[in-house]
């Protein structure tokens, strides 16, 4: 009997190498079948990634293997995106994706439909790697039934997608019964619900938020300091100029006071024998604003007022010259309209009526004893202007 002759160390090494190369392609078909077995994955588009791209992103999102998670909630993922060709034909990027569950024994569980428009996918696999993840996790969420998804881009059936059956609580202390388990085991007890927003709160920062509504500026106290030129009539003998300066405070319950002092220009009135006075209008507002309205850079406000002043007379045309004065008191309503334009500053318009509480004539006697009028304040006058505000 021959002994067998041990073959050569090179043809060893050659059977070693293949072992290795063997159970190497072996464990890594096993991963890659450990994912196709929960998983399956469609992109029409180029530049989505393919199924191991997918897996990582959703459990990167639930914090643990979505292999496992899927396998011991007995739930199969179909996962698929493609790009809409009309809307690709207008420029505008449109991405679709949708995410498909379902049992072991094929009856579907529920599915949850996205839609983005943005120039990559990234966004929409961002958002159906949350989806799945949600409907993956056992975080003890009752189910409800599955509500209609939306184009909205957004999450908002994402909490209705993992409320599925497929993602029934278990009691995190009491491991789970396998499916043949003794009828007399003891149920696992539910946890505590957790609300909606509690659990997409993780997952907010990963997809597109929706835009705030916009709302009034909020309310707190300011202060200004305002002047510009002014134009009335019935105050003067004629349509008279004048400017303004003024400053107010405003509270955080919507009230504004504010004080100005202005001037007007000075005019004459002569009869026909060129005798007559020379009248300047000087005077002091106070005044309040019950309604003061903000609206992002506009600001409107309703006011009352009251004016105090002095109406200097000079005669003109006779021997002797003489000046005296007048006291002014005036009451009245307005409003005002600003916008913001940088920074602290701002333009407005107001237009308001006063009714003079003292309304002096201005005559003079003549040798045969007739009266001439030379002026009388209307009983209304009219006030407009623009002004040019700082607001502080």
């Amino acid at each position: 009997m021959s002994a067998r002759r041990r073959p050569p160390a090179m043809v060893q090494l050659t059977i070693a190498v293949m072992a290795t190369v063997a159970v190497t392609t072996t464990a890594q078909a096993d991963s890659s079948a450990g994912t196709a077995g929960w998983l399956a994955w469609s992109s029409s588009p180029e530049g989505c990634g393919d199924a191991s791209t997918f897996a990582a992103r959703v459990q990167r999102a639930l914090g643990r293997s979505p292999a496992r998670a899927a396998a011991d909630a007995h739930v199969y993922v179909t996962a698929d995106v493609a790009l809409q060709p009309a809307a690709a034909a207008t420029g505008a990027a449109r991405w679709v994706g949708e995410v498909h569950l379902r049992d072991d024994a094929g009856k579907d569980l529920g599915s949850r439909r996205l839609d983005r428009r943005d120039a990559s996918c990234q966004t929409l696999l961002e958002a159906m790697a949350v989806v799945t993840a949600l409907a993956l996790a056992d975080d003890g969420v009752r189910p409800r039934p599955l509500e209609a998804a939306a184009d909205d881009g957004g999450l908002a059936g994402a909490a209705a997608f993992a409320a599925s059956p497929a993602s029934q609580p278990r009691s995190p202390e009491v491991a789970p019964q396998p499916m043949a388990a003794p009828p007399e085991a003891p149920a696992p007890t539910r946890p505590e619900p957790v609300s909606n927003s509690q659990r997409l709160q993780p997952a907010a920062s990963l997809v597109r938020a929706p835009a705030p509504p916009l709302i009034p500026s909020s309310r707190r106290w300011r202060s200004g300091v305002e002047g510009g030129a002014k134009i009335g009539v019935g105050l003067l003998p004629g349509v008279a100029f004048g400017a303004e300066v003024s400053a107010y405070l405003s509270t955080a319950g919507g009230w504004r006071f504010f004080l100005a002092f202005g001037g007007w220009q000075r005019q004459t009135s002569l009869d026909a024998l060129g005798r007559g006075a020379s009248f300047q209008r000087v005077e002091a507002t106070l005044g309040v604003c019950p309604l003061d309205v903000v609206r992002g850079r506009w600001e409107g406000a309703a006011c009352l007022a009251g004016d105090v002043g002095r109406l200097g007379i000079s005669r003109v045309g006779f021997p002797t010259p003489s000046t005296q004065d007048r006291l002014v008191l005036d009451a009245g309503l307005g409003a005002a309209l600003n916008r913001r334009l940088v920074g602290p500053l701002a333009v407005g318009a107001h237009l308001g009526v006063t009714a003079p509480l003292l309304r002096d004539r201005i005559s003079y006697g003549t040798t045969d004893g007739n009266i001439v009028s030379i002026f009388r304040e209307s009983a209304v006058a009219v006030i407009g202007g623009l002004r040019l505000s700082a607001v502080f």
